[in-house]
């Protein structure tokens, strides 16, 4: 579905000027593991210790993913000026019946992760921005009821950024699948945001 909503409706809602029709690919990976990680690649999916995004999947739901920044780095140049200049884009989109997700993914060092954390937040409420734009992505993300924007990082954080929960002992590593933390801008658009780090896994619960 998100396949065809990019390949049409996207690239017609930005080909602004519709000077020639413009002709899209999008690639779309899907699993149904009970464990998987992501990688903002071509194959996108991997087997335990070969990705960045961890995710549990204990349900086996069927969750498709799309290579986002590279479907808009793909596009002709009238149609990625729309959409890119001047604006920051994230890595994936992965949903499934119940979850819409923005996936950024860094593999930077734990000295750098602040920055990194910074720029992610702008590239998941200016993709959100880009795609809820088109009425259809709008339509079809609001029929999940999990919408979030997601930052992943292979390396562990040294420093617990401020979050909405009590944390036990000051220790991260409590948190397994992750944790949740406060974007008033990335609510506004109806998504929450979450940060992952290290063995930290996203739960693909029903």
């Amino acid at each position: 579905m998100m396949k065809t909503l990019l390949e049409q409706d996207f690239v017609t809602y930005y080909n602004k000027n519709k000077e020639s029709p413009v002709v899209a690919n999008v690639s779309v990976r899907a699993t149904q593991a009970d464990y998987f990680e992501l990688k903002d690649d071509e194959s996108l999916v991997y087997s335990k210790g070969q990705g960045v995004a961890k995710y549990d999947n204990p349900s086996r739901c069927n969750v498709s993913v799309i290579n986002y920044e590279d479907f808009v780095k793909s596009l002709p140049n009238r149609v990625k000026n729309a959409v890119a200049v001047g604006r920051d884009i994230c890595d994936l989109i992965v949903y499934s019946n119940e979850h819409f997700l923005l996936n950024e993914l860094t593999d930077t060092k734990p000295d750098y992760i602040p920055k990194k954390r910074i720029k992610a937040r702008s590239q998941l409420l200016q993709t959100l921005q880009i795609i809820l734009k088109v009425q259809s992505i709008n339509q079809f993300a609001n029929t999940h009821p999990v919408k979030q924007c997601c930052f992943f990082s292979q390396q562990p954080q040294t420093k617990l950024p401020d979050i909405n929960v009590t944390v036990a002992f000051n220790r991260q590593n409590a948190y397994s699948h992750g944790f949740k933390t406060v974007n008033r801008d990335i609510e506004n658009y109806g998504f929450e945001f979450w940060e992952f780090y290290a063995t930290q896994t996203y739960l693909l619960s029903v």
